[in-house]
């Protein structure tokens, strides 16, 4: 080893961590203070799970689940969806370019949106923690 790389492999992974850190604390306060708490969705908004969100990226409804399908997994979210019968949930397909796309889920509020198979929509990328905790974003979706 010489001066200039002298970290151990535990060195690196606890720099690696700490940037990881510092990363999702700075995408927290750039989201402005609605990390950790719900707020109101505006019309065009639908609620992703945050590992499905790419920003300004387009996406096709290719399905919307059915209600004992939509409950469950609405109830993974523990208490997160109040009533669930407010909520819809929908299959997409998102269009990351390259030869396949990635399939995902949103959900929205039955009262805001009317969603249909076949609807395309594109993730703004201005998204806000719905939940950070559960990693559920709020977003426009151009629906």
């Amino acid at each position: 080893m010489n001066e200039e790389n002298d970290k151990t492999p535990d060195d690196v992974q606890a720099i690696n961590k700490g940037a990881l850190t510092a990363t999702a604390l700075a995408v927290g306060v750039g989201a402005g203070a609605t990390a950790g708490t719900v707020s109101a969705q505006t019309d065009e908004q639908v609620v992703v799970p945050g590992h499905f969100y790419y920003p300004d990226v387009s996406f096709d409804v290719v399905t919307q689940y059915a209600t004992g399908v939509k409950n469950d997994i609405l109830e993974s979210y523990d208490d997160e969806f109040d009533d669930l019968t407010d909520w819809d949930a929908y299959a997409i397909r998102i269009d990351i370019g390259g030869s396949s796309d990635v399939l995902g889920i949103i959900f929205s509020d039955e009262d805001e949106l009317e969603i249909e198979e076949g609807d395309s929509g594109t993730f703004e990328d201005d998204a806000a923690f719905r939940n950070a905790d559960r990693n559920l974003l709020e977003v426009d979706s151009g629906l």
